[in-house]
């Protein structure tokens, strides 16, 4: 008979409830009695197990509930209601450093930080040399930690926490931060803390961290609980939801049209929209999918030069595409009185996940090299926005665009190269 798996966790219709004051004088009043103050219900009757070394990710929007989740399974604060039952010792990373004294030196800190998360003397003097060569701190150990960058407190903080021993591991978007190399390094101790059979529960909106230590993912929308599942399922699916929101604030972003340029009376940019394939107003869309822009201009006299601009910048500035409607469409330059619709249309969009934002100008010269405003008949400078996500590669960066390629494998049939 197979012996069912011991439960590391177990919530059983727990909630978290808040009182707020909106000023000390309500304060005061809450203390005397007087009133309840705002009620805030950070947690809703959440239920679940987990069981013992099963790594779990908590994932949610602001708000959703996942710090309060963990403080309360780090027993920092207590249900107001249901049970909370956590099977073996339990170490929390909440904050990195909050214990940290910036007058005493990173050694002073280390012994205070371990002493306060169980350690005793003899057990910090074994692992002390341990803790700071992994925190790459040898040569400053003994200085004041006010001297110290803010990497260094964190690879010092992470190094004395992860070294306590523990059964359950809470983790509260520390791998947030620290370089490139350094959160490489933690991951390398999480997977050996769960490969010992470690209990971890991670929160971070990092999915690419959640799928990568996680096999299990929660995930919590105020204060309840939305999914619970497999963490790549689970993931796509909150992933669903903030690509519909993003829609519906992109969409709200991109509502405004162009301001007029009141020096010109010849022609003006009425709108900019986005378009999928179908032929519908979207804003989020996937890499590789149809992206078509619509620009409407009214032209009020005749023109004889007159060529229509898209620029597309990354969501830092950098310039990802440009296009021109004399040069890249072959549309000439010379238009009559009327209302025009110039279309740009990317046939399997190449950029890669990211927010952008457009930028349509209506120039007069393509040849003049004068960059000011009487080279324009009008621009719409970044005032049109779109978003290209990736359903299908959550935890994979692929830089900027896409580059189609094709990969092929052959094993050779001669003997190897020596």
């Amino acid at each position: 008979m197979k012996t069912a798996p011991l439960q590391a966790v177990t919530a059983s219709h727990i909630s978290k409830t808040y009182r707020l004051a909106t000023s000390p004088w309500a304060r005061l009043q809450m203390l005397a009695g007087k009133t309840q103050g705002n009620i805030v219900q950070a947690i809703r009757d959440l239920s679940f197990e987990i069981p013992q070394g099963q790594a779990v990710g908590i994932i949610g929007r602001n708000g959703s509930g996942k710090s309060t989740l963990i403080k309360l399974l780090s027993q920092l604060a207590a249900p107001t209601s249901g049970s909370l039952r956590l099977n073996g010792r339990v170490q929390a990373l909440l904050e990195l450093g909050t214990a940290f004294h910036p007058n005493f030196s990173g050694r002073e800190n280390l012994y205070f930080s371990a002493s306060l998360a169980g350690l005793t003397r003899k057990e910090i003097l074994q692992q002390e040399k341990a803790i700071i060569d992994f925190a790459e701190l040898a040569e400053v150990i003994d200085r004041p930690l006010h001297t110290y960058s803010t990497g260094m407190r964190m690879r010092l903080a992470f190094s004395i926490a992860t070294a306590v021993p523990c059964d359950i591991l809470l983790l509260d978007e520390v791998l947030a931060v620290g370089d490139g190399f350094f959160t490489m390094r933690c991951y390398e101790r999480m997977t050996a803390f769960h490969a010992r059979g470690g209990t971890m529960l991670l929160v971070s909106h990092d999915l690419t961290s959640i799928l990568r230590i996680t096999q299990r993912t929660l995930w919590l929308e105020g204060g309840q609980l939305i999914r619970d599942g497999e963490s790549r399922d689970v993931v796509r699916a909150y992933q669903d939801a903030i690509h519909l929101d993003e829609e519906e604030r992109l969409r709200q972003l991109s509502t405004q049209t162009p301001t007029p340029n009141a020096n010109n009376s010849s022609v003006g940019l009425n709108a900019v929209q986005t378009f999928g394939a179908a032929g519908n107003i979207q804003h989020v869309f996937k890499v590789g999918e149809t992206l078509q822009v619509h620009c409407t201009l009214q032209v009020f006299t005749d023109i004889g030069d007159l060529h229509v601009a898209l620029t597309i910048y990354r969501s830092d500035g950098v310039v990802a595409a440009q296009t021109f409607s004399s040069l890249d469409g072959n549309l000439g330059s010379t238009y009559s009185p009327g209302t025009y619709v110039a279309q740009i249309t990317f046939a399997s969009l190449p950029l890669g996940v990211g927010h952008y934002e457009m930028s349509v100008a209506l120039i007069k010269d393509l040849n003049e090299k004068s960059s000011g405003r009487q080279n324009y008949y009008d621009v719409g400078n970044k005032k049109f926005h779109f978003s290209v996500v990736d359903t299908e590669h959550i935890s994979v960066e692929r830089g900027l665009v896409r580059v189609p390629v094709q990969w092929t494998l052959r094993k050779n049939q001669g003997s190897p190269l020596s």
